[in-house]
């Protein structure tokens, strides 16, 4: 449920500050985004972050949820 809810978060935050949804289930690599993301504020300069390497990884359940 937890996950859930930190999903939905996700959908109020900045279009572009929205991590890519084949990282979601890994908790590490959004806290990575969103270290990330902090310091691009802190640095507007930066390059954008357009995504990090994440295995896409066969999911029944998400498939069921997301309608693929």
């Amino acid at each position: 449920m937890t996950q859930s809810l930190t999903v939905l978060g996700f959908f109020e935050l900045p279009e572009d500050e929205i991590p890519p949804e084949e990282m979601w289930h890994h908790q590490e690599r959004v806290k990575e985004w969103f270290e990330a993301m902090k310091e691009r504020r802190k640095n507007p300069d930066m390059e954008p972050v357009d995504s990090f390497d994440v295995p896409v990884m066969k999911n029944e359940a998400l498939k069921d949820l997301m309608g693929d």
